[in-house]
């Protein structure tokens, strides 16, 4: 079993960010649906994101004292997990949620190629999965 975090432990492991390989609770404040997500990096991951459940973004970051450091982690089959956003999922993602507001044009690209830049942040920035599934586009 882990051990929970403070602040000291989080400087002394050498990591960037305290909720680096965390284990961390989301609870959603629309249907009460609650779940783990593992961090499988040493990155910020977002405050809140959209419930799996009831597809509202009101799925909150809670309980930050009981975040537990487990780098070994082996997620189960259907558990979400924070990774670290590629070039490529950046931009099928800015794709995706652009084409249904604009018409094509290179306006259109360009406000493309700066979103996908805001979701990618120079491989810094958070995407997530859940292991086991692919997702169908």
């Amino acid at each position: 079993m882990s051990e929970p975090l403070t602040t000291e432990r989080r400087t002394a492991r050498g990591h960037m960010h305290a909720e680096a390989f965390c284990l961390m609770q989301y609870a959603c404040k629309v249907c009460r649906h609650f779940e783990v997500i593992w961090n499988s990096r040493d990155g910020v991951t977002p405050f809140c994101t959209a419930c799996p459940s009831c597809g509202q973004p009101h799925l909150y970051h809670v309980n930050f004292m009981m975040d537990r450091f487990a780098p070994d982690h082996k997620p189960h089959r259907g558990q979400r997990v924070w990774t670290s956003m590629t070039r490529e999922r950046a931009y099928e993602l800015a794709r995706r949620n652009i084409s249904t507001r604009r018409k094509p044009g290179p306006e259109t690209d360009m406000v493309i190629d700066s979103v996908a830049n805001s979701y990618y942040q120079d491989g810094a920035g958070p995407d997530i999965r859940i292991e086991g599934y692919a997702e169908v586009v």
